[in-house]
Parts: C-alpha cells; structure tokens; sequence
C-alpha cells in the first residue's frame, strides 16, 4: 500500500513580532507539527516569534518586505510556496491575506485560507483590500461573531465562507499567575483539530487547517 502524501502547511502573516497574532500563529504551528509537514512566514523581517517558533523545530521564512508598498515580496512568496510544494496557505491579517490572494493569480497549485482578526473600522482601504483578497479564499476564518459580522458587512464575505474559531492562550505559559489571584479552571486545556478533506474531481489529499481552541 502506498504512503498517503504528508500535507504541507504553509502559515503567513505580516510580520512575528510580539502580538496577538503572531501568538495566534505559532500555537497553531506547534500543534500542527504532529499531524503536518507546517512551515511558517512573515511579509516583514524575522521577529522574536521566529526565534520561538524555530525552537520548537518549525521552519519560517522571512519575505523581507521593506513595507506595505514592497510588492517583490510577492514574487518572493510564489518562489517560496513552488519551491516547498505548499498545499495550503493559511494566512492571518490584511497584508498576508493580500498578498496570497495575488500569488493565487497566477499559481492554482495550492488552497487558500484567509483570517480575519480585528473588528478595526480604520484604515477603510484595508476592508476595501481585504474585499478583493476574500474571493481567492475558500474560507475566511474569525475568532468571534462580531469579527464575523464586519466581515460580511465590510469585506462582503459571505455567510457560507465563514467559519468561526475562537481564539485562547495556554494558561500554563503564565507562570506566576497563581500569586495574582486569578484563578484558572482546573481540567482547562487547549484542544486542536485539522480536518483533512478529499475534493470532488482531485486525486490528492488536501487539508483544511483549521485549530479549535476550548476550555473543558
């Protein structure tokens, strides 16, 4: 019997500088390693999260774009994602969502994943952006009904391409947290999910990345 072929993940965002997002990014990648080949990469250049999530034994590429305008950071990216044989891209925030919706252009040799993650009605021209960059995504991923809300209102995403997954942090990396008082449910665990889909009329297997977090 043949080897089943090992998805290859491809997690992108602006930049992995101390953040929310970037948090958000390397939880996942972690708990993608078992179950996926996963790579992670920034638009920007490295950030500390690079470090962190390099530690864990997970690649990550920085694009080196010199800002928002920098638009070899897409050529870059289609480079990146051909010479790695990515089968999704899941990218989180407008400029990551942005930039692979271009490369989807011109390259249909991968899935796309997009994230939304702010409720921000400013700047207006990232909601007009994200508006265009939505169509190349088979999903769009948001933490909370309210992120959904905006992105049906604003981005005109419609109802059947949003899926809703909550975000969490792992209350054990908060050592000390204890002495403040605050205290945590005692079975509180996180908790992951990759779903692996067969597409009508495709031969290979293709991989829904997507990670539920919960308290239990």
């Amino acid at each position: 019997m043949s080897e089943r072929p090992h998805v290859r993940i491809l997690l992108l965002v602006t930049d992995l500088n101390i953040g929310g997002t970037p948090t958000v990014i390397r939880e996942l990648a972690i708990r993608l390693k078992p179950l996926a080949d996963v790579q992670v990469a920034c638009l920007a250049r490295r950030g500390p999260v690079s470090d962190q999530i390099e530690s864990k034994g997970i690649q990550t590429t920085a694009l080196d774009a010199s800002g928002p305008r920098d638009l070899r950071v897409i050529h870059r990216l289609h480079k990146l994602i051909s010479r790695e044989h990515i089968d999704t891209v899941f990218s989180f925030l407008i400029h990551a969502n942005a930039a692979a919706a271009a490369v989807s252009l011109f390259s249909r040799n991968f899935r796309l994943l997009q994230s939304i993650q702010t409720t921000q009605p400013h700047p207006t021209w990232h909601w007009k952006v994200q508006k265009f960059a939505q169509r190349a995504a088979e999903k769009i991923v948001v933490p909370s009904p309210s992120v959904a809300k905006v992105a049906r209102e604003w981005a005109d995403v419609p109802d059947g391409k949003i899926v809703i997954i909550p975000n969490a942090i792992d209350p054990h990396e908060f050592s000390g947290i204890a002495e403040s008082g605050v205290r945590w449910p005692a079975r509180s665990r996180v908790l992951r999910r990759l779903r692996h889909d067969q597409l009508r009329g495709e031969n290979r297997q293709r991989a829904v990345a997507s990670s539920a977090w919960t308290f239990q």
